[in-house]
């Protein structure tokens, strides 16, 4: 499993505040604790905070502009696909196994035919 990935930002419209707490924040979790600390910044950086980032040759957070959890952010596991036949008693067997709650269904050339769920078998028992 991948380390936990944290992003730190200030507000929509930051000041030179905003980003620099965004900077030492993250730079002070990343040596106190566990994970990856990212400092970033919600909105444009002012001239003032460009003035001193550059002044102190620190590197401007990037931009976050959603918060929302995208795809991207999810651990996704990769798992081998079934036969589209399988049982559904060999099939649950598998997602406890494997610690899944889907089977991607394949034909014999590999091609996803489908995805079996938890639901799909408790819905057909």
């Amino acid at each position: 499993m991948s380390k936990l990935r944290t992003l730190i930002l200030g507000h929509k419209n930051p000041d030179t505040d905003s980003i620099c707490a965004a900077i030492s924040y993250a730079d002070l979790k990343s040596k106190t604790e566990e994970g990856e600390f990212s400092p970033r910044r919600a909105g444009e950086i002012n001239e003032e905070t460009k003035f001193v980032l550059n002044y102190f040759k620190v590197k401007p957070p990037k931009l976050t502009e959603s918060v929302k959890t995208q795809i991207k952010d999810i651990d996704i596991k990769h798992t081998k696909g079934v036969d589209k036949n399988i049982s559904f008693k060999k099939a649950w067997s598998l997602m406890q196994e494997l610690d899944v709650v889907t089977l991607p269904a394949v034909n014999e050339d590999g091609d996803l035919e489908g995805i079996i769920s938890v639901s799909d078998l408790q819905t057909h028992i």
